[in-house]
């Protein structure tokens, strides 16, 4: 993406060489998940399959522990400038540290507003879509969430 796309580009690009280390993922996806190490195969294709089913293009990914763990005014920095339309909060250490960043509540298994944006957190998404309920749950609460613009186009 050439930061002459739009008067946003710069500070994605910017943030994308500044966290590339713990992205992955287009820039231009509106559907960010936030997850630490606990998000696995099975909670990543959940996410990649629910985006899809809602009409958003892959989320973005954005992995906040383990050796390459960000501050919180690093995690601040990093979603303001990517400025999604949807942040999907996935385990206990990004919830911790979304709650810090943001210092407002992270409801686990509800939708919220982070910052005038839709949210939702699991905090042990992966434990969740291994029964068939779970699943059940997850997508009940995805599919709350916006849809995107390729949703219209599938109708």
């Amino acid at each position: 993406m050439g930061t002459d796309a739009n008067i946003y580009s710069y500070s994605r690009v910017a943030a994308a060489e500044r966290f590339s280390f713990v992205l992955d993922g287009d820039l231009d996806a509106f559907f960010l998940v936030t997850a630490d190490s606990s998000l696995g195969d099975a909670g990543r294709k959940a996410l990649s399959a629910s985006a899809a089913a809602l009409g958003w293009p892959e989320p973005t990914f954005l992995f906040v522990d383990g050796p390459s763990s960000l501050s919180k005014a690093e995690y601040y920095e990093a979603v303001e400038a990517l400025d999604p339309l949807v942040v999907a909060i996935v385990g206990a250490s990004a919830r911790k540290l979304a709650f810090e960043a943001y210092a407002c509540e992270i409801p686990d298994q509800k939708r919220f507003r982070l910052f005038g944006r839709d949210a939702c957190c699991f905090a042990d998404l992966d434990g969740l879509v291994l029964s068939e309920a779970g699943k059940r749950n997850v997508w009940a609460l995805l599919k709350t969430l916006p849809h995107g613009p390729l949703a219209a186009q599938s109708r």
